[in-house]
């Protein structure tokens, strides 16, 4: 019996991956920039609604929980539904959000607008990194005569580390070296 992933990867071998790469890239861009973009507006949204600093601070502090809270979430929802589902829900969501707070004349509407934003930008991150990784888990690139998977992402690109990962007491013998000073 197949997995899911291994069903997924038979599914998008034949697809063009430009259209889908800009499409992950676009959205992934907006959410992300979205983090830090209220802190320009800041000043003026506390001028408007007559807030603190403490208060309006709140806004940016609930976009971060509430991001930090869905991107394990994403994890559990990717097994769920499908990263189409999972897209356009995020795009919705944040899009939904962007709105709120748009229309949004008081505190409370804004913080209602951010959350709903976070709940699709937190799920947009890691889902750009799974689909990137289901689109190019077959394609393979070669240098420094291994082959080159996702591992080497999680690995700094440093082949030595690819290939000792691998072997029994290497991350024992990695911490003790380093904290000895010693070489890796």
């Amino acid at each position: 019996m197949e997995t899911l992933e291994e069903k997924k990867i038979q599914t998008h071998e034949n697809l063009n991956v430009i259209p889908i790469v800009l499409i992950l890239l676009s959205g992934g861009f907006v959410t992300i920039l979205n983090q830090t973009l209220l802190v320009t507006a800041l000043p003026s949204i506390m001028h408007d609604l007559n807030l603190t600093s403490v208060s309006v601070q709140w806004l940016q502090t609930v976009f971060l929980l509430v991001n930090g809270i869905m991107i394990p979430i994403t994890a559990f929802l990717e097994g769920r539904f499908t990263t189409r589902k999972l897209f356009l829900f995020a795009m919705g969501s944040f899009t939904l959000g962007t709105l709120i707070c748009l229309l949004g004349d008081n505190f409370l509407l804004l913080i209602i607008g951010r959350i709903v934003q976070a709940m699709g930008a937190g799920i947009m991150m890691p889902l750009m990194m799974t689909v990137m990784f289901i689109i190019f888990q077959l394609k393979t690139w070669i240098g420094d005569g291994d082959l080159w998977t996702r591992d080497r992402v999680c690995a700094g690109d440093r082949p030595d580390l690819v290939r000792l990962a691998d072997q029994p007491l290497f991350m024992a013998d990695f911490v003790l070296r380093r904290a000895a000073g010693g070489a890796a």
